[in-house]
C-alpha cells in the first residue's frame, strides 16, 4: 500500500502555496482584536478553514450525517483544526483530528486548547494509514480537500472502511478531474493524480461502501474561488502590511492558480457520501 506523503517529507507540502506561513492566523486573530489566552470557536472560525465555504460546509456535513454528542468522528487531513472545532462545538461529538504536517498540527492543538475543546478533540500528527486505532471504532469519517493529496486512494477508502463501525458513514468534499492535468497544474494542487467522478465511485464500491452519493458542486465552487481571488487581490495592501509580501504573493499565486484550474475545466468539485453495511 502506498502511503500518504510521509512525515519525513513534510517539507514538500510547502510547495503548495496555500500552506506557506500558516502562522498567519495569529496575525489575523490579532487584527480582529482576539488576543487573549482564551478564544471562542466563533472567533477562530473566521480564519481557520482552508476549504470552501467555511463552517457552512461543516454544517452540511453535520446535517447529512446527523452527528451528535454520541459520535466518534475521524477528521483526516484536519489542517489547523477548523472543521474539528466546529464539529465538536456544535454537536458535542468527539473528534480525532489527523494531520501530517507538523506545524499545522501544532497550531491546531494550540487553538483547540485556547477554545477549551481539548477534552473533545484529539489532535494527532500522523499518516492516516499508520493511525493506531481499533477496527470498527468511528461512527463517521470526514474530510475537506485532503483526499487529493493521498497517493493510494483505493487503499485509503479500504482503510476508512475498516475503521468505521457497522453502518458508519463518510463525508468528503474534494476535487475531481475533468480534463488533462499538466505538470504545472499538479504542482498547484500538490497531487500525483486526481480521480474522475466514476473513479471515486469505483474506489468506494471496491472498498465495500453502499448507499453512495456523489454530488457535483463545481458551479458553486467556481463562484467561491473567483470571489476569493478577487477579494484577496483587492486587499493586497492591507494583507502585505499584516503578513508580509512573500506570504501575500504565495497565497495570491495559489488563489489565481486554483481559479485557472476551474476556468480551463481541468478540475471540478464533489461532495461524497457513503455508508458501510449494517451487517
Amino acid at each position: 500500500m502506498e502511503n500518504l506523503k510521509t512525515a519525513e517529507d513534510d517539507i514538500h507540502f510547502k510547495s503548495m502555496k496555500l500552506y506557506f506561513n500558516p502562522n498567519r492566523i495569529y496575525k489575523q486573530l490579532e487584527n480582529a482584536g482576539f488576543t487573549g489566552s482564551k478564544l471562542t470557536v466563533e472567533q477562530v472560525s473566521k480564519f481557520d478553514n482552508y476549504h470552501y465555504y467555511g463552517t457552512k460546509a461543516v454544517d452540511d456535513c453535520i446535517e447529512k450525517l446527523q452527528i451528535n454528542k454520541t459520535f466518534q468522528v475521524l477528521d483526516f487531513g484536519s489542517g489547523i483544526g477548523g472543521p474539528a472545532r466546529h464539529l465538536a462545538s456544535k454537536s458535542r461529538c468527539r473528534v480525532k483530528a489527523v494531520e501530517i504536517q507538523e506545524d499545522l498540527n501544532k497550531i491546531a492543538a494550540d487553538l483547540t486548547n485556547r477554545c477549551g475543546l481539548s477534552d473533545r478533540i484529539d489532535h494527532v500528527r500522523q499518516d492516516i494509514y499508520k493511525l493506531d486505532t481499533d477496527s470498527n471504532y468511528f461512527d463517521c469519517a470526514v474530510s475537506w480537500l485532503a483526499v487529493n493529496h493521498i497517493e493510494d486512494k483505493a487503499g485509503l477508502f479500504e482503510k476508512l472502511f475498516t475503521m468505521l463501525k457497522k453502518g458508519g458513514k463518510i463525508y468528503i468534499e474534494d476535487f475531481y478531474q475533468k480534463g488533462p492535468v499538466t505538470e504545472n497544474e499538479r504542482e498547484i494542487l500538490f497531487i500525483d493524480d486526481l480521480p474522475t467522478i466514476e473513479e471515486y465511485r469505483k474506489y468506494l464500491v471496491d472498498a465495500g461502501f453502499i448507499n453512495i452519493e456523489i454530488l457535483n458542486v463545481t458551479s458553486s465552487w467556481i463562484k467561491f474561488v473567483t470571489n476569493r481571488a478577487e477579494v484577496f487581490a483587492n486587499e493586497r495592501a492591507q494583507n502585505c502590511a499584516s503578513f508580509g509580501e512573500e506570504t501575500v504573493n504565495s497565497l495570491q499565486d495559489f488563489y489565481d492558480g486554483m481559479k485557472s484550474l476551474y476556468d480551463t475545466n481541468t478540475i471540478g468539485g464533489v461532495q461524497i457520501y457513503a455508508q458501510s453495511p449494517n451487517n
